[in-house]
């Protein structure tokens, strides 16, 4: 998500007033800085940079310069609230902690907006949106996954069936400051949960695709509401579950490549905390830009070989060759949940990674009509274990 950072600057000269504009680039929930994303015009101006901006707490922030200042004043505002906020400057007077007077919502939708004076009365005003702090987050495990879209008819009616992600709670909490993307469609396509308290065993479906206005389907257009409640009936669209909370994503474009690393990941920390790869029996080597998560994947082991090390390597994920763009009736279901559900009862060690690897993972379908259907595909529900054979 991208924020304007508005710098307006005076310099020592009192008679020439500069103005500058500068892009200040945050991560999806404002929480962590992106030092990346900060662009600054070229030039000799002496007035100190926002170098990062972080959010530490459900009532503190923090502001990194490029140079010393010599006072700092904020206002942090949430709709038509503002909060009282004190300011402190550490010892060598480069960062800044903004502490505010009492918590802010989680995610809430928040400004910090202020000016930083130098010692030679430079001046610089910012304006700095942020989400509020997520202190308690859920934790969740990737159990199923359909990468494909297709359409289904039922009853004369034919609809579309996206392409989903489907997790389980195993710690409850908070989902504001998770999210989903993969390595193929890039970081700029994640999906962020919003603010919704989730227990622990609860399933929740993410939709990542809508299908698109179509006069031959009207059908389509219908049903895709996002749960925000503890109400679980509200989304009607193929594929929800009136036992699940079904979350939709405004995207309309094909999701997922046929080769991919899909992560969850936790904005607050910048943390992975699970993930699912699939690939093709041809790919031999990974695509370039899905370096920087596969390093992440990897760091973290959260993907094993059948021995339990860590890897990333094409051979140790998914085979995904049984997989088309048109197999809506096959998925990639999770084995284990109800072991971690069993594990995560005694509470959740953060540094062992869960269970994760191709052996407890299959690829399921549907099979069979009538009163012998058998259901592979399950958002939603406990995942069945109808693996498809290959003929």
């Amino acid at each position: 998500m991208k924020h304007k950072l508005q710098f307006l600057t005076g310099t020592v000269v009192p008679a020439l007033i500069l103005s500058l504009t500068v892009l200040f680039s945050l991560n999806a929930f404002g929480c962590s800085s992106n030092p990346e994303g900060l662009t600054n015009l070229s030039g000799d101006f002496s007035v100190p940079k926002i170098q990062s901006f972080s959010v530490t707490s459900e009532s503190s922030l923090e502001l990194n310069f490029t140079d010393a200042v010599e006072s700092v004043k904020a206002e942090v505002f949430s709709g038509e609230k503002t909060y009282e906020t004190s300011v402190s400057l550490n010892g060598e007077k480069t960062s800044a902690s903004i502490t505010f007077s009492e918590p802010a919502q989680t995610g809430a939708s928040c400004v910090v907006e202020g000016e930083v004076l130098d010692r030679a009365g430079n001046s610089l005003t910012f304006s700095l949106p942020f989400k509020g702090y997520n202190s308690n987050p859920a934790r969740l495990v990737i159990s199923e996954v359909r990468n494909a879209y297709g359409a289904v008819t039922a009853n004369k009616v034919t609809t579309h069936r996206s392409e989903f992600v489907e997790l389980v709670a195993v710690k409850e909490g908070n989902l504001s400051g998770l999210e989903l993307f993969s390595a193929g469609d890039g970081e700029e396509r994640r999906y962020e949960f919003p603010a919704v308290n989730v227990s622990r065993g609860e399933y929740i479906t993410v939709h990542v695709r809508k299908p698109p206005v179509n006069e031959k389907y009207p059908e389509d257009a219908e049903g895709m509401t996002c749960e925000l409640s503890d109400d679980l009936t509200l989304s009607t669209h193929t594929d929800s579950c009136n036992t699940a909370r079904d979350l939709w994503a405004e995207n309309e474009k094909a999701c997922f490549a046929d080769s991919d690393i899909i992560v969850l990941r936790n904005s607050w920390s910048g943390k992975i905390e699970d993930c699912v790869l699939f690939a093709k029996s041809t790919l031999e080597q990974w695509p370039e830009p899905y370096g920087k998560t596969l390093s992440s994947v990897l760091e973290e082991g959260l993907w094993q070989n059948a021995d339990g090390t860590a890897s990333c390597e094409p051979e140790s994920a998914l085979c995904a060759d049984n997989v088309t763009s048109s197999a809506a009736t096959r998925s990639f279901s999770r084995q284990n949940v109800g072991e971690l559900l069993e594990v995560s009862e005694s509470g959740i060690d953060e540094n062992v990674p869960f269970k994760n690897s191709k052996e407890v993972w299959i690829l399921t379908c549907d099979s069979g009509s009538g009163s012998k259907k058998i259901t592979g595909v399950t958002p939603g529900y406990e995942n069945s274990d109808n693996a498809y054979v290959s003929k």
